[in-house]
This record gives structure tokens, C-alpha cells and sequence, in this order.
């Protein structure tokens, strides 16, 4: 992004939990009740502390494989 919109990060953040899914995450991802999931949340910075892009993904359990629907 920061060549196509002409934008610089100065700094990212992360955040890593982990915790229940909310019922449609589960439903959606097929996991029984009581299985946790990973959640990363990353935050890209300018130099004024300014937010411009934000991603917040969630992971699956370990030994678990999704896919993520498009479309």
C-alpha cells in the first residue's frame, strides 16, 4: 500500500489474544463449542501516530485448516 497510495509507515502495532469465536465465527468456521481461536490485530502508523491501515485476522486452532470464503 505505501507505494500504491504514496503513504509511509512509520510504525506497527500488534496485538495477539487468544479467545472464544463469537458464535457466527464458529458456525461459519465449522468449530465445536469451547474451541479457541487466535486474533491479530495490526495497526500501521504514520509518524503522528495517525492509523492508516488496520487488519484484524483470525486464526484457526492448531491442527486445524480453513478457507476463507471470497466473494
Amino acid at each position: 500500500m505505501a507505494a500504491w497510495k504514496k503513504v509511509r509507515f512509520d510504525h506497527v502495532t500488534e496485538r495477539v489474544s487468544a479467545r472464544l469465536p463469537e458464535r457466527a465465527e464458529a458456525e461459519l468456521r465449522g468449530l465445536p463449542d469451547g474451541v479457541p481461536v487466535l486474533s491479530v490485530l495490526v495497526v500501521a502508523c504514520d509518524a503522528s501516530g495517525q492509523a492508516l491501515q488496520v487488519s484484524d485476522v483470525l486464526l484457526p486452532p492448531s491442527g486445524r485448516n480453513w478457507k476463507t470464503p471470497t466473494g
